[in-house]
């Protein structure tokens, strides 16, 4: 057998003003299913919830793209695709959140918070 070692990272978080990138899957859940959301407002107030202790000072919107996948037995599955950027105050509120991800589809390369240092 092997012995099992288990590292516990600690992710090093920029401090003060850094830019971020977010690509993300923006959905809500209705009747146990997830629906895009599709305007700039409702768009704008999802990330502000997801990221609800950090305090963003810019935020663009990058146009949404619809992305396909398709599972083994043939069926489609569809995601709306955003690019987020902008602006935030690095606190240690961002550690779970660069642990864990933000939003839903994270198995298909969404919800990756990218922080940048600004000097």
């Amino acid at each position: 057998e092997y012995p099992v070692i288990i590292n516990q990272h600690e992710p090093p978080i920029p401090t003060g003003d850094v830019r971020f990138s977010l690509e993300a899957n923006p959905t809500v859940k209705r009747s146990a299913r997830r629906h895009a959301l599709t305007s700039d407002a409702d768009l704008a107030e999802w990330l502000k919830r997801k990221l609800s202790n950090v305090i963003m000072a810019d935020l663009i919107i990058d146009g949404q793209k619809t992305v396909r996948a398709y599972r083994d037995n043939g069926s489609q599955m569809t995601f709306s695709r955003v690019l987020f950027t902008g602006r935030l105050q690095s606190s240690n509120d961002l550690a779970p959140i660069l642990l864990n991800g933000i939003g839903s589809a994270k198995a298909f390369g969404f919800g990756l918070l990218l922080l940048e240092g600004m000097i």
